[in-house]
């Protein structure tokens, strides 16, 4: 699949047509990358669009006006080719619609428009989903980019940290490891001027994930507490996540509009905790910056 790039003075960005998935962005001062290089030795994605779901299903599957459909987790988007319009030096829109493969596992007719742009230090990505069912739609949309940890030389990702800016503390739902769904353990973390450090064992029970606790703002900063990009996007629900190796080199910052599955739902798409609704011809828009 071809790649666009997208430039200015001061970065250069790369996204692939495949899934829309930004996978360069580099400081053109410093030479230096700071999105995951998809290694599969630790995960084989750079930052993948999770629509339109999010998360795992209950029984890998979810049901809508009484059928059954099987669902992977994340949805299909980043597995799919958009078809690439409105491209400039700076910026570029990626789109993805319906077809008949997707129509089997989620009866939705759609239009998904997601435009990177560029200014200055910072990534911009706008997303538009629009309803062409001709009827209600349901659907989650999140983003999942994933940035080298660490990013100075010398340092190891238990160097780190994740700033969590103006709180004070963050309150983590756990995840049920055999079934990848959220279970009712909660656990509180206590921060020093928002700072979390990323200890080994951080990442032992999975993504760490705040719901509902007015986040949208989250960057990740070296040993000198220094932050070096930031991601910021209004988003009901925060995942942090990387591998729980110790020696994994690098940290996602995840905002999510939708969820996985609770352990004991009933698998009604409706029911899901954070879905989005669309009427008929309705628009949703959101976006989210990068910052470096």
């Amino acid at each position: 699949m071809a790649r666009i790039k997208l430039e200015n003075d001061e970065i250069s960005v790369e996204i692939d047509e495949l899934g829309a998935q930004m996978v360069s962005l580099v400081d053109k001062k410093t030479g230096k990358e700071y999105m995951w290089c998809a290694d599969p030795k630790f995960w084989g994605k750079c930052s993948p669009v999770l629509f339109p779901f999010v998360g795992r299903c209950i029984n890998k599957e979810y049901s809508y006006r009484g059928k059954t459909y099987q669902m992977t987790p994340h949805g299909f988007a980043s597995d799919s080719v958009f078809s690439v319009s409105g491209c400039t030096k700076e910026s570029a829109t990626f789109t993805l619609k319906d077809t008949e493969e997707t129509l089997k596992v989620y009866p939705f007719k759609f239009n998904l428009d997601i435009t990177f742009s560029i200014s200055g230090r910072s990534v911009k990505a706008d997303f538009k989903v629009k309803n062409e069912t001709g009827d209600e739609m349901y659907f989650m949309l999140g983003a999942h980019p994933g940035f080298v940890c660490p990013i100075n030389e010398g340092e190891r990702r238990r160097d780190c940290f994740v700033l969590f800016h103006d709180k004070d503390e963050i309150v983590s739902r756990g995840v049920d490891l055999e079934q990848g769904l959220v279970n009712e353990v909660y656990t509180v973390f206590e921060l020093k001027d928002g700072y979390l450090p990323i200890s080994d064992n951080l990442f032992d029970g999975d993504a760490l994930v705040m719901e509902n606790q007015g986040i949208n703002k989250v960057s990740l900063a070296g040993a000198d507490r220094k932050p070096y990009v930031t991601m910021t996007m209004d988003a009901p629900v925060y995942g942090i996540w990387s591998c729980f190796e110790p020696g994994t080199p690098y940290v996602c910052i995840e905002p999510w509009l939708g969820r996985c599955d609770r352990l004991g739902s009933d698998g009604v798409l409706q029911n899901r905790d954070f879905v989005n609704r669309l009427e008929k011809d309705e628009e949703f828009n959101t976006s989210y910056l990068i910052e470096i």
